[in-house]
């Protein structure tokens, strides 16, 4: 929790580089954690509560710039990846149907989309 017994206005610490969940919660409230849960009665408040989102590398963002794309069209693709250790560097490896494209430690790639449907 960020701020306890609070009321009126006050401000709330928010750095750049991460977020922030705002949930107002009434005096007097009981909260209880169950399953990795937090709640207040049957109502959950925290869905991830206690979770250390600090461990391992994450996806962010796996985006195209063109949606749908169609038969044959040069797409761009990108890819953030968050929770990286100082001085690592990803390793991003680009599949279309199963076959690779690149492997590199660029985010972003360049592509056509296939020239026909596959099932």
């Amino acid at each position: 929790m960020v701020l306890t017994n609070v009321s009126g206005m006050v401000a709330i610490p928010a750095p750049s580089n991460e977020v922030r969940m705002i949930s107002l919660i009434a005096a007097g409230s009981v909260t209880e954690s169950r399953n990795g849960k937090l709640y207040i009665g049957q109502n959950v408040l925290d869905y991830n509560y206690g979770y250390d989102f600090t461990s391992g590398i994450r996806v962010k963002a796996l985006a195209v710039d063109k949606n749908p794309a169609s038969y044959g069209q040069q797409i761009s693709a990108w890819c953030e990846v968050g929770n990286l250790n100082a001085g690592n560097t990803p390793l991003y490896e680009w599949f279309l149907d199963g076959t690779a494209l690149a492997a590199s430690d660029q985010k972003t790639i360049a592509f056509s989309a296939p020239a026909s449907f596959r099932q």
